[in-house]
């Protein structure tokens, strides 16, 4: 296939970056020409993959600029020949990386209509990107359904540029009311943000979802008929666990917002309320999650706060582990934010062919494909994890029976073979 393709994303298309829309689509076009590839992208970031021949960046310090002073230049181009930062550039990443990280740890319902609003009146829509849809001439473009409204007014605006079909992929739940029902704000805002995915939806020619129950209610609500589409992986041979004496080394890395840090903590006190299990186990966090002094001070031992990694050096310690962990929130208003979600790194773990152990909602998308597959240990609550842990410590072999479950799973439904056949025939029929 030789189709021309436009990756529309908030994230820069990077190596650095692991559990991002732009990382799952590196991954699931990592075998495609770089050539008839590029990207267009909304945050303060320089490209440091080769994946792609062309990179557009929308600087949204600069779209704040513009607001007031109307000539600032909000777009810029990058070629995969000449990806270097400049000191300006460094010193622009390096901030608003700080501010992402501080403020995207809790969604600041006022910050968000504020940003929402800039978006709307600054100078975005500039001379630079609409030259730069019009060079590349994209036959195909693919972005998420994403909750932000300007993002969606980015991708109808490249539509309508280029005249390319339009794709998009669904990956959380941003059109329900079920995470909040009685949340009023809460439901003012989903009403704007359902408004906005209809008319994206309207523009778009085909779905992708990341998981059967996604496609279940996305093709419900939007009438549509989407196919089911996860991060690819390269399956390795599997390997044995060796039963040995020593501690049992749990290890998570990811992000530790919308509630997974409550989560991490009721971890946390279970294994510090039990001197046996507190001898039994280590768990190693991973996380470029922003976290105060008095959040750090919350843990002690055996939960050890390791800070960010690079996506290159994940599997790497992914390998080092006896148990995967995955986190998300099991209460308050976060409870059902990732209710329709399916982790970019939930297929790494599973190809992994390491035992899972998933501290979630067990109604929400992804526990329940873990326990239709029996492929998983699962908590839900304080006593869950307790039970899970024990069984652990007490039954070594366990880490063998799941994490062979694991890779079966893993090669049935998600090896790179599979999923690139169906989405590359997906994208023929266009």
């Amino acid at each position: 296939m030789d189709k021309k393709i436009l990756f529309v994303t908030m994230d820069c298309w990077s190596d650095l970056n692991g559990a991002t829309t732009a990382s799952t689509f590196a991954s699931l076009f990592s075998n495609y020409n770089p050539e008839n590839m590029a990207s267009l992208y909304l945050r303060e970031d320089v490209p440091s993959g080769k994946g792609c021949s062309k990179y557009f960046q929308i600087s949204e310090s600069a779209v704040i600029k513009s607001v007031l002073k109307p000539r600032v230049k909000t777009g810029k181009l990058y070629s995969s020949s000449d990806l270097t930062v400049s000191e300006e550039d460094a010193k622009n990443i390096d901030k608003t990386s700080e501010r992402y990280k501080k403020y995207g740890k809790k969604r600041n319902r006022l910050l968000l209509f504020v940003r929402e609003f800039i978006w709307r009146i600054g100078r975005w829509k500039s001379k630079a990107l609409k030259e730069f849809l019009l060079d590349f001439k994209p036959d195909v473009i693919i972005y998420g359904m994403e909750g932000y409204r300007y993002f969606n007014r980015v991708v109808r605006y490249s539509l309508k540029v280029t005249k390319a079909k339009g794709v998009g992929f669904f990956w959380d739940d941003n059109f329900t009311f079920k995470q909040r029902k009685k949340d009023l704000l809460f439901l003012i805002e989903r009403t704007a943000q359902r408004k906005s995915l209809k008319k994206t939806a309207s523009k778009s020619s085909a779905f992708l979802a990341i998981s059967p129950k996604t496609k279940a209610e996305a093709d419900e609500y939007f009438k549509i008929n989407s196919t089911v589409i996860t991060k690819p992986i390269d399956v390795r041979p599997y390997n044995e666990y060796l039963v040995g004496g020593g501690k049992i080394k749990i290890v998570y890395a990811g992000n530790l917002k919308i509630g997974r840090l409550d989560t991490l903590k009721l971890l946390s006190d279970v294994l510090d309320k039990s001197e046996e299990l507190k001898d039994r186990f280590e768990v190693d966090v991973y996380s470029q999650t922003y976290l105060s002094k008095e959040e750090k001070e919350l843990f002690k031992s055996p939960v050890n706060l390791k800070g960010g990694i690079p996506s290159y050096e994940v599997d790497s310690v992914l390998s080092g582990a006896d148990v995967l962990l995955l986190l998300e929130a099991l209460k308050g208003k976060n409870k059902n934010v990732a209710r329709l979600s399916f982790s970019t790194k939930l297929t790494d773990y599973l190809g992994s062919g390491k035992c899972i152990f998933a501290i979630c909602v067990k109604e929400h998308a992804f526990s329940e494909y873990l326990a239709e597959n029996d492929c998983a240990l699962i908590a839900e609550n304080e006593e869950d994890i307790k039970i899970a842990l024990q069984k652990l410590a007490n039954d070594q072999t366990l880490l063998n029976y799941y994490g062979k479950r694991a890779h079966d799973v893993a090669v049935k439904n998600h090896s790179r073979e599979i999923i690139e056949e169906k989405l590359y025939s997906l994208l023929e029929n266009l």
